[in-house]
């Protein structure tokens, strides 16, 4: 498993993008972006690139929602998660905006709120 950090390769540009690489792809060279926080969902992230998955990371210096018509364009399918008990980011203005504005963009988005789940609803049941 490789990791790189695509920081630097244009001098002086900061593109905040790491990279996972397994040491073999699995059929069809599946891939899974991240929007943020790198290390958060680790147990995860190792199991898919050990099965053979990329993963890659995009730290954004503003919300992902600003990004939504750009990817949508680019027909990335998104899954989004959620709890709707979060009392640290309100799904309405936050992921149910995202999911809006995926929406009228065209993008793929499959959204999946875990009843009575906080902020980080995908500690306890993974759906692979």
């Amino acid at each position: 498993m490789d990791k790189f950090n695509l920081d630097g390769i244009v001098p002086g540009k900061t593109c905040g993008v790491t990279l996972m690489s397994p040491q073999e792809a699995a059929e069809g060279r599946p891939w899974v972006w991240r929007a943020e926080f790198f290390d958060a969902f680790a147990g995860v992230d190792l199991d898919l690139v050990r099965r053979g998955w990329r993963l890659a990371y995009k730290d954004y210096d503003d919300s992902p929602l600003n990004h939504a018509p750009a990817l949508a364009k680019r027909g990335i399918p998104v899954i989004l998660v959620s709890g709707d008990a979060d009392e640290a980011v309100y799904y309405p203005e936050n992921g149910g905006a995202f999911e809006r504005r995926y929406r009228e963009n065209g993008g793929p988005i499959t959204v999946i709120i875990k009843p009575g789940g906080r902020h980080h609803p995908h500690k306890k049941t993974f759906l692979c």
